[in-house]
């Protein structure tokens, strides 16, 4: 396990190969425990994203700590993590990267904004949330902000993503 600078985890990922195919085991709650992480996640969700769709960038809000994991399960991403803790110190700072099915799951801490966009035609994502998703639980910015400069042509970004306020920092 490595720590980002935004307070994430960075998380290797367990896996066996054979003739059979690929295993990964995405949770394990004693390697938390013992990572010092209270993680017990609440739901799962999968995406889908076809090339040029961004996703993103929210954040959810609560009246207690939780954290979320993200995972690429197939494709390639350019991942965007955004400190939006209004008393953090790394406030304002963004995370970059490609990733893909081979990256380490991502843990990310509540008031840590996410969201990516597909660099491959057939993207998928696993989240992990420690907390139940309520839209109204959620904030966000917008991805057009100027601060994010995304590394191909946007195919399709949601009618709510587009309504975000913009970043500025």
């Amino acid at each position: 396990m490595k720590k980002g600078i935004l307070g994430e985890a960075y998380l290797d990922r367990f896996s066996f190969c054979d003739d059979r195919g690929l295993l990964t085991k995405v949770y394990d709650s004693d390697t938390y425990r013992v990572s010092g992480f209270d993680f017990q996640p609440k739901e799962v969700f999968f995406s889908e994203s076809k090339k040029g769709v961004i996703r993103g960038i929210h954040c959810p809000i609560a009246d207690r700590e939780f954290w979320r994991l993200i995972a690429i399960t197939r494709g390639r991403v350019d991942d965007i993590l955004i400190d939006l803790r209004t008393q953090s110190t790394t406030r304002g700072q963004i995370v970059r990267q490609v990733l893909d099915a081979s990256s380490p799951f991502i843990l990310l801490p509540m008031g840590v904004g996410h969201g990516f966009q597909s660099l491959t035609e057939d993207s998928q994502m696993l989240y992990l949330f420690g907390h139940i998703y309520s839209d109204t639980k959620e904030v966000g910015v917008n991805p057009m902000s100027k601060c994010f400069e995304w590394r191909n042509p946007i195919s399709t970004i949601s009618t709510k993503d587009k309504g975000l306020p913009y970043y500025e920092h």
